[in-house]
């Protein structure tokens, strides 16, 4: 989870930084609300393993969908012969 933080922090664009932090606090915190009764439930209609069976699917079911989006979002936004200016400044020269 440290490492999802660190890495969202700094790859995100600094004005969307906020934004994208309030996000991903909503999908790690704001969703177990709806996750926890929904997993009790199973548990206690056919067995703990069954309930942690459905949450290891919908987790694969979840990663592959967003893999997918994921992908097909890259392939429209830039074609392969379009140059990408990165808004890093260049190395400092001369500076102690």
């Amino acid at each position: 989870i440290a490492t999802a933080n660190a890495t969202l922090q700094l790859r995100s664009d600094p004005a969307m930084r906020g934004r994208v932090m309030a996000l991903y606090a909503i999908a790690f915190l704001g969703t177990t609300p709806i996750g926890s009764p929904l997993v009790g439930w199973i548990s206690q209609a056919a067995s703990p393993r069954v309930a942690l069976a459905v949450g290891a699917v919908a987790t694969v079911l979840a990663s592959v969908v967003t893999r997918v989006v994921h992908q097909r979002g890259h392939a429209r936004a830039l074609p392969a012969s379009t140059p990408v200016e990165t808004s890093q400044p260049g190395p400092a020269v001369g500076v102690a």
